[in-house]
């Protein structure tokens, strides 16, 4: 499975407002060993910040 995100914070604290938003995708990988009755999902997700940084996280979870 794979999606596309953007993602988007406005902080105001009544002297100053920041923006932080992202965007990017993420890839995901289901897993199923032995036919067990729950599901193990990999991830990967890369994007890019608003300063122009890259990042790269990695998800797992497991689905019951």
């Amino acid at each position: 499975r794979a999606n596309v995100f953007y993602d988007f914070l406005m902080v105001n604290d009544d002297v100053k407002t920041n923006f932080f938003s992202s965007h990017g995708g993420s890839d995901y990988f289901d897993f199923n060993p032995f036919r067990y009755s729950y599901l193990t999902t990999f991830g990967l997700q890369m994007g890019k910040s608003r300063d122009g940084q890259f990042f790269m996280l990695p998800t797992f979870y497991i689905s019951y």
